[in-house]
């Protein structure tokens, strides 16, 4: 036996799921106008909830901001070496050698990671 094929219908917008229940504190925020249309297309693309986007957005800038800020503080961090080693350098020295500053360079980004 062959079932009948399905009516033709028009192409629907993928279905949105349930989002997934999350653990932590309840809150209420007021969203501006655009950031609340973006959140509910990103939600659409990603077949969620327009709350589960905001949540998603809210983690990848968290994870984003993390990141600058530790880049900010290795940078902090090489600036202050820099700064120390040229308050130690001869003021009637000469400038260290491409080598040398080549050599420096690596030991910093060793010494950052």
């Amino acid at each position: 036996m062959n079932p009948e094929p399905a009516p033709e219908t028009p192409e629907q917008p993928l279905a949105r799921r349930r989002a997934p229940r999350n653990s932590g504190r309840r809150t209420t925020l007021r969203l501006p106008s655009e950031l609340a249309r973006t959140i509910a297309e990103i939600g659409k693309l990603l077949g969620t909830t327009p709350n589960h986007a905001l949540i998603l957005c809210a983690e990848r800038g968290t994870t984003l901001y993390g990141r600058e800020v530790e880049m900010a503080r290795r940078a902090a961090a090489q600036s202050a070496a820099m700064d120390g080693a040229l308050a130690e350098a001869d003021p009637g020295g000469e400038f260290p050698s491409p080598e040398e500053m080549r050599a420096a360079a690596l030991f910093l980004r060793a010494g950052a990671d």
